[in-house]
């Protein structure tokens, strides 16, 4: 058998091959409907986490220091999961 009979034959098994092995089958992403009956319990989502931020100043002798706490205030008083402890160190590096 010479070569290009034999690559013809080559390529000929490769083909029914490929052709019985097939595409795999796409896999469905949609979720089937439940009836509600069967869904189980209710659960219910966890609280909201509560979060605490120190605020500190080296101190509050600066007006716009002073004004930095109040617009920190009035922000997180828009988010009841944060708390907010604010503190002057009156300039001292160790407080």
């Amino acid at each position: 058998m010479n070569s290009l009979a034999r690559f013809t034959l080559t390529m000929l098994v490769f083909v029914a091959v490929c052709s019985l092995m097939g595409c795999p089958k796409p896999t469905d992403t949609t979720a089937p409907a439940v009836p509600a009956s069967d869904v189980g319990p209710v659960v219910e989502e966890p609280a909201a986490a509560k979060w605490t931020i120190g605020m500190s100043q080296c101190n509050l002798g600066e007006p716009w220091r002073v004004q930095m706490n109040a617009d920190v205030k009035d922000v997180a008083m828009q988010h009841p999961e944060l708390s907010v402890i604010f503190k002057d160190a009156q300039n001292k590096s160790e407080q």
